[in-house]
């Protein structure tokens, strides 16, 4: 599968900076989904998409719906979304914390893709010395569109994600 048409639903650090990285490697983010309007409307004008503030809206024809949203918000966005997106679409979400299977309840094709970096609003992300961690529910995310993310994509599933250190 090729991945080159992308919806993305969020607008915050992880968004701005996939976004930028994703038109720069050229692709094209067709919709950015914002709750707030301005946040969406900023960062779609920013990366040459449409803006929408309304789930019915999204777009049902993208290759990606990229999730690039707070871990707590994941169950209620996609309880949101409408079926037909969610029984055909590839969606994945950006959080090293939650395994892609929250997503199984949702959608048959999902993942992760997290780039194992951290992401500031003064710094631009460093992606080519940054690898990137993919976990696939079932067709494999395209490695040479997630290697031009970072420097490499290791595959994982759930039982292998690699966990943070406890902490001290």
């Amino acid at each position: 599968m090729s991945i080159q048409r992308i919806v993305l639903i969020g607008t915050g650090k992880v968004a701005q900076h996939l976004g930028t990285q994703l038109v720069a490697q050229g692709r094209t983010i067709a919709q950015v989904y914002g709750r707030r309007r301005a946040a969406s409307e900023a960062l779609a004008h920013s990366l040459g998409a449409t803006a929408t503030q309304d789930w019915q809206q999204l777009y049902p024809d993208a290759d990606l719906y990229l999730l690039a949203i707070s871990d707590r918000a994941l169950p209620h966005v996609l309880e949101a979304w409408p079926d037909a997106i969610r029984q055909r679409a590839l969606i994945a979400h950006t959080s090293g914390a939650t395994p892609a299977t929250v997503l199984a309840p949702y959608c048959a094709r999902y993942g992760v893709f997290y780039p194992l970096q951290s992401f500031s609003p003064d710094r631009p992300a460093n992606f080519h010395q940054s690898p990137s961690a993919c976990s696939p529910s079932r067709q494999p995310i395209n490695r040479p569109w997630s290697n031009s993310l970072g420097t490499g994509a290791a595959a994982f599933t759930s039982s292998t994600m690699p966990s943070a250190p406890p902490s001290t």
